[in-house]
């Protein structure tokens, strides 16, 4: 087993570079992230046989490797695939006031 901290801090560090280096707002990042795991989360199962992944457990090993590939995955695409110069992240408008 993974230690949860441990991994929980490997995710975090890999989403937060990518957030500093602004080349995908973070809100496509999380639908691009959703997207991949939702179409390989199944083969992925298939390719391991049953009961092996404990889902949504990061010290999981299986689960990590998982989902480490689907962060990855959505990273090189943000990074390679002909991101956007410029983008404009979503952020809520704060109240002027009356």
């Amino acid at each position: 087993k993974l230690s949860q901290d441990f991994a929980v801090l490997l995710m975090r560090s890999s989403y937060n570079a990518l957030d500093e280096i602004d080349c995908i707002a973070m809100e496509q990042f999380q639908r691009d992230f959703f997207l991949i795991r939702q179409a390989e989360y199944q083969p992925y199962l298939e390719t391991l046989g049953p009961g092996l992944v404990q889902q949504g457990q990061l010290s999981d090993p299986y689960y990590f490797d998982f989902i480490s590939f689907a962060q990855y995955a959505t990273i090189s695409r943000a990074i390679n695939d002909n991101p956007p110069s410029v983008f404009e992240e979503q952020q809520p408008e704060e109240d002027a006031g009356p």
